[in-house]
């Protein structure tokens, strides 16, 4: 994938600056999702595209066969309960408290271009904290499923248009309990979704390392890759699945849902970055204002219908 980025990016370059930047510039995510690409998009992406949505389709009918029932108790879905979601929110809701006060704690000695969206993430804090305790009072539905754990695009193997999904012995840094422990199927969508962020961050900063006078030319382009090519694996991914149980079935739930485990996972990334890489903090910081804005414009959805 960084492979192809890059070729994206040179490609881009000798594009004229054109409406195609503005393509859901203000959406949500699940939004983008449901809406079809304009004339032009999917050739500007290349085989971006295709990748994302074959990897969509992998994806959903890998939680498929995980979902499906059988005698092995460790494998059968089980009924998401009101336990289930109070306890998630108090982790998460710990978590949460324990990054933002090790994001104050190092701030005067973040590196300066992620000083100013690091205070801009420090500001939310209050607005982030009251959107994990409303998850208290969701009624909860569907369930909950073993998962891959582990999903990123370092645990998927390109071979010729198609994927092979490999590391299913979930995440090393967790106790063996958690990487067998049960949850929505949006845990591991939520995980993609922010690698393929990591994909574009990486591919251009790897490029604008060599051509650094290409940074403010390439960086709304980069902007798109990761909205379009996002959009199209959770279009495949959804359009797969369908009425699966193990996902809500209402477009405000899943989408509600999606963004606590896309929350969850952010606040995962910006303590590893606060702890190993701080000049990478770029990334989940402006995941995190960017999923504020989504919410700012769209207006919060009703949990639980």
């Amino acid at each position: 994938m960084l492979e192809e980025l890059g070729r994206y990016y040179e490609r881009v370059l000798t594009f004229p600056t054109n409406e195609l930047l503005a393509f859901g510039e203000r959406a949500s995510l699940v939004e983008l999702a449901d809406w079809e690409f304009p004339p032009g998009l999917n050739e500007v992406l290349d085989i971006s595209d295709d990748a994302a949505v074959v990897l969509g389709r992998r994806t959903a009918q890998m939680h498929l066969a995980l979902a499906e029932p059988g005698d092995d108790p460790a494998f059968a879905p089980e009924e998401l309960t009101s336990a289930d979601v109070t306890q998630f929110v108090a982790r998460l809701r710990d978590r949460v408290a324990s990054v933002y006060g090790r994001l104050r704690e190092l701030l005067p000695t973040l590196p300066d271009e992620v000083v100013e969206v690091a205070s801009q993430v420090l500001g939310m804090r209050s607005r982030l904290m009251r959107r994990v305790e409303s998850l208290g009072s969701v009624t909860p539905r569907g369930t909950k499923i073993r998962v891959h754990g582990d999903y990123h695009l370092g645990r998927v193997l390109r071979s010729d248009t198609d994927f092979v999904i490999v590391g299913f012995e979930g995440d090393p840094a967790q106790p063996l309990a958690e990487r067998r422990a049960k949850h929505s199927a949006l845990k591991d969508v939520a995980s993609m979704l922010r690698s393929f962020s990591y994909a574009a961050h990486v591919a251009l900063t790897t490029h604008v390392a060599r051509r650094a006078e290409t940074e403010e030319r390439l960086a709304p382009w980069a902007r798109l890759w990761e909205r379009a090519v996002r959009a199209a694996f959770l279009r495949a991914y959804r359009r797969t699945v369908g009425t699966a149980p193990f996902l809500p079935d209402e477009a405000g739930e899943f989408a509600n849902l999606l963004d606590v485990y896309l929350m969850d996972q952010m606040v995962s990334e910006l303590r590893y970055e606060l702890d190993n890489r701080p000049a990478w903090l770029g990334v989940p910081l402006a995941g995190i204002v960017e999923l504020d804005l989504e919410r700012s414009d769209q207006g919060q959805h009703q949990v639980g219908g």
